[in-house]
């Protein structure tokens, strides 16, 4: 059993030998290629390359230095004058993440570094720099091609030179390398030295005159020497001790050789030539080549026949992903590992499709216009039969040979190794469309318009009656159980199974029929796609995914499963690779959008899927997918996929305000700038289709924005503040590298936007206010004035009417009455009676003037306290009370006109109390405050009756409306207190600006407002 068992597995392990022995390597022709030229505005010719660590590819060129994103040129060194200083000729990329450059014409080394590119103070290269290169404890090495002192080194803030007292040959030099111990190597015409580390001078290993070589490491480190007669490696691994024995010599021309040569992660060689293109050894052999014949036909050439942008190539260089640059005198040249591969027999595709057919044997036939091939397992096409009538059709009989049905009707059998033809032409009118054997052994076949035929027991048999809408055979396959399905017509699936027949609708929605393409798989689910999308048919009930909901799905022509339980699908998208569980949770709720890699251009597929093939894609024993496309049949491998495996990278490159900003990380921006430009860059070169981009700015934008293809950024009315904007990128993992690429960016106020400005504005809003306000209440101030001088006026002419007229009036008479007096006898009664007549007209004469003086209140005191005391002294009080006169406040002069009134009002007061009040004590207080002038009567009497305040007044009497309208007149206000049994207060409160006789807003509002005066009247 133990024997068996070994057996068996031996057997597996030389299956799988062979099979891949027999796959080929990749060549040159298997790289998708992409160029930058003339017709893409790129700079060029292109001098040198390199790549920085944020992804960025530096491009040094004739028109100064550049860093390129795989849309834009972004121009670096500009300011810098390239007629004084020449084209930058080399890159270097530090550790650190500066990048170095050297201007040919002037020798200056320049660096970039926060965003400028700046002059080192350090000394000038003696002659043009072929290469820099750093080694790990950060010492800098540049080449130049200066006869006689070829090399520099800086270190430790210090340069040192290499020339002759180093030991460097009056010669030219050509290339150079640095190994990871940091030994130096050089190439010069005819010699190869080296220089080991902490080495003072030059150690020479080959001496060769007219050699002309260029040096390259391959990934072990060995050094490899590219010179006339070929390539071949000088040194054993990490450049030590000698290589093995050399057969021949890869057949490399070192006369065409203008940069030098560079191995790839993969461990092939490039070389750029300066008249005769790219050149490729694909891994080359430290041994070298087997035969002279090898040597020649392992060297590949790629030139502008095949696409390159010149033949004047200047170098090649393999960025972090793996692409392969190559930088020439007419661009940029970019090569990626396509994952979908050629076949150089496969050269005549067929016209409506080449046919795929997987065979149980693992193998696969492919029809193409003039041939069919098979590929076994592992293995290349074989052309197994040619024809010049084009084949339509691949079937598989039960007992494994090939049917094949061609464009004219007849059907050719193929079966180890021979051919046969069957000799009856398929009895339909029209093309054959497609064919399929039944679990009984019958060829079916279909011809749509033609109808249907079925071949058994050695003669054909037409089917089911002549075509018509209700019947329009296309697409046809056999099930698991060797049932027969066919489109019946333009909306039906029907299964035939012996003379049972079943029909389904197929759910197109609102699509318009068109042919079907048709996939059972076990158990019992049969696929059936089309435009309309992706349809499923399992216990007789159909489930679809809409292709307007997964517009990849529409229009599929293939659909294989593979082992790993991954669907593959052929439209024309591209190809589709979708896990199984994905597909089956899509199917259950179909709004749903899965997970799926697409494979398209970038991935090698240079044309779409065949639209006319009903199986464009197929799985063969070695697990090569085969897939029909427009322009011929291609292969992948699912498990040498190429894909870059690190995340795509993201870079903010510039923001654009007043100026540029670039590669910013914080920025401050001129005050009151709202408009902003922020330019990215997504650095995925090698799958830059399947980059999705979305960007925002956090509290300004409530979702991401998709950035789509576009690489800028715009808004506009932005408020003063901080700023962060964020970029965020993934692939087609639909993984978001949420770190990203972020800057920060203050947009500071201006004056007029400042917290101070609107400070400064709430205040002189606030000062307008109270000015309107105090010019308001001057106004309304003065009003009051106007009125009272205006009452004031009235009494004085009242009076001066009264003193003039009435009183000088009864003056006279009563002087005439004395007259007539004095003459009458003294003794009689007449006179006496006249006499006490005279002396009561006296004693009214002089009420009559003191009424005068009170009119016209000339005579009032200035002082408020003075007058009310006088008041209260006038009061007829009985019993006399203890009257009291409290002053509060600084004392301030009283305008007369208010005094006048404030007296009127005290006099009632103080009348009422002597009147009513019984009080024992009265208590007169005058408060002078700043803004507010405040007069309060005070008793201690029996109180008011409540309905006396609640009214205001006492029925029939008028003294306390008359004290309310003579405070209201002057603008103050009037209270009343009384609790009964506790005596009463009355207050009077008046503004200090209509109150104080030196209150300033009067004098203000008189010099703003003067009144007009009136015109004297005669």
């Amino acid at each position: 059993m133990q024997l068996i068992r070994a057996l068996l597995v031996a057997t597996m392990l030389l299956q799988l030998f062979v099979a891949s022995a027999g796959v080929r390597g990749r060549s040159i022709a298997d790289y998708t290629h992409q160029r930058w030229s003339e017709e893409s505005d790129a700079p060029r010719p292109v001098f040198a390359l390199a790549q920085d660590g944020r992804g960025y590819l530096w491009v040094a060129t004739a028109l100064g230095l550049f860093r390129f994103d795989g849309i834009r040129f972004e121009p670096v060194s500009t300011g810098i004058d390239l007629v004084e200083h020449g084209p930058p000729s080399a890159i270097l990329v530090r550790r650190n993440g500066e990048v170095w450059t050297n201007f040919e014409r002037s020798g200056r080394f320049a660096v970039y570094r926060n965003g400028q590119l700046k002059f080192l103070d350090a000394p000038r290269a003696p002659h043009r720099v072929i290469a820099m290169k750093e080694t790990r404890d950060g010492t800098i090495w540049v080449l130049t091609e200066r006869i006689g002192l070829p090399l520099m080194r800086f270190q430790g803030g210090r340069w040192t030179s290499f020339g002759i007292e180093a030991g460097a040959p009056l010669d030219n030099p050509f290339s150079m390398v640095v190994t990871r111990d940091g030994t130096v190597w050089v190439s010069f015409t005819a010699s190869v030295a080296r220089l080991p580390p902490g080495g003072r001078r030059f150690e020479f290993v080959r001496r060769e005159r007219g050699a002309t070589g260029r040096l390259s490491l391959d990934p072990q480190e060995r050094i490899w020497l590219t010179e006339r007669r070929g390539t071949y490696p000088i040194t054993g691994p990490g450049g030590r001790g000698s290589p093995p024995p050399l057969r021949h010599p890869y057949a490399t021309d070192s006369a065409k050789i203008r940069g030098w040569p560079i191995f790839d992660r993969e461990g092939n060689l490039w070389i750029a030539t300066y008249y005769d293109g790219l050149q490729r050894v694909a891994a080359p052999d430290p041994r070298g080549a087997a035969s002279a014949a090898e040597a020649v036909s392992r060297v590949e050439r790629f030139t502008v026949h095949e696409g390159l942008s010149s033949n004047a190539t200047a170098q090649v260089f393999q960025d972090a992903e793996g692409n392969v640059w190559v930088a020439s005198e007419d661009g940029l040249d970019r090569f990626w590992p396509a994952t979908l591969r050629s076949e150089p027999e496969l050269r005549q595709p067929a016209a409506f499709g080449d046919l795929l057919l997987q065979a149980r044997d693992g193998s696969v036939y492919i029809g193409e216009a003039s041939a069919v091939y098979r590929v076994r397992p592992g293995g290349r096409p074989e052309a197994i039969f040619r024809t010049k009538v084009e084949p339509r059709t691949l079937c598989e009989a039960p007992d494994g040979a090939i049917w094949i049905g061609t464009d004219d009707r007849e059907v050719v059998i193929w079966q180890d190794g021979r051919t046969r033809r069957l000799g009856q032409k398929v009895p339909v009118s029209d093309t054959i469309y497609d064919c399929a054997f039944d679990a009984a052994g019958n060829y079916w076949v279909t011809a749509a318009l033609g109808g249907m035929a079925r071949f058994g027991a050695g003669r054909w048999e037409r089917m089911f009656g002549p075509t018509g809408d209700a019947f329009l055979p296309k697409s046809m396959t056999a099930d698991e159980h060797g049932g027969i399905l066919v489109q019946w017509n333009d909306r039906t699936l029907n299964r035939l199974d012996g003379s049972m027949r079943s029909a389904v609708p197929i759910p197109f929605g609102s699509y318009q029929p068109y042919d079907v393409a048709l996939y059972p798989l076990p158990p019992d689910t049969v696929y059936v796609a089309g435009r309309f999308g992706l349809a499923r048919l399992r216990d007789g009930r159909f489930q679809s995914i809409s292709a307007r909901r997964l517009p990849l799905f529409s229009g599929l022509s293939g659909m294989v499963r593979t082992p790993d339980d991954h669907f593959w699908l052929a439209g024309p998208g591209g190809i589709v690779r979708i896990a199984s569980a994905d597909l089956e949770r899509t199917f259950s709720n179909p709004d749903r959008t899965p997970p799926m890699q697409v494979f398209g251009p970038d991935d090698g597929l240079r044309s779409r899927p065949h639209s006319h093939s009903r199986h464009s894609i197929v799985r063969g024993g070695d697990g090569r997918l085969w897939i029909a496309t427009q322009a011929g049949t291609l292969w992948l491998d699912p498990n040498d996929v190429s894909r870059s495996r690190t995340p795509p990278k993201v870079a903010v490159s510039a923001l654009v305000a007043d100026k540029l900003y670039r590669d910013p990380t914080a920025v401050t921006l001129p005050a009151g700038r709202s408009s902003i430009q922020i330019d990215f860059s997504v650095l995925s070169f090698s799958n830059p289709h399947a980059v999705r981009v979305r960007y925002r700015i956090e509290g300004q934008d409530a979702d991401w924005i998709e950035a789509g293809s576009r690489r800028q950024a715009f808004y506009t009315n932005l408020a003063p503040g901080t700023y962060r904007f964020r970029l965020i990128a993934t692939n087609e993992d639909g993984a978001w590298t949420e770190q990203g690429a972020a800057v920060e960016f203050v947009i500071p106020p201006t004056f007029v936007q400042s917290r101070w400005f609107a400070l400064l504005c709430g205040l002189l809003i606030l000062a307008a206010l109270w000015l309107i306000y105090r010019l308001r209440t001057a106004q309304l101030a003065s009003r009051i004035r106007t009125r009272l001088e205006e009452r004031m006026g009235e009494r004085e002419r009242i009076a001066r009417e009264l003193h003039d007229t009435l009183l000088q009036g009864i003056q006279g008479l009563v002087l005439r009455f004395q007259s007539v007096a004095n003459r009458m006898p003294a003794e009689t009664a007449s006179r006496a009676q006249l006499e006490a007549a005279l002396k009561r007209a006296d004693e009214v004469i002089a009420d009559g003037r003191n009424r005068v003086q009170d009119l016209r209140g000339a005579d009032e005191p200035a002082d408020l306290p003075d007058l009310l005391k006088q008041r209260a002294a006038a009061v007829d009080f009985d019993p006399v009370p203890t009257i009291r006169i409290v002053v509060e406040g600084k004392p301030r002069r009283v305008d007369p006109l208010v005094s006048i009134e404030l007296g009127r009002i005290a006099d009632e007061a103080l009348f009422n109390v002597a009147r009513h009040a019984r009080a024992g004590c009265v208590d007169i207080t005058v408060r002078f405050g700043a803004h507010q002038l405040g007069v309060e009567i005070r008793d201690d009497g029996i109180g008011i009756a409540e309905d006396v305040l609640e009214n205001g007044h006492k029925p029939g009497h008028f003294g306390l409306i008359g004290m309310r309208e003579r405070a209201e007149r002057i603008g103050g206000s009037f209270s009343i207190h009384s609790y009964r049994g506790m005596g009463s207060a009355v207050t009077i409160a008046l503004p200090g600006r209509l109150a104080y006789a030196d209150h300033a807003p009067s004098r203000l509002f008189s010099r703003l407002f003067p009144r007009r005066k009136e015109p004297s009247r005669g």
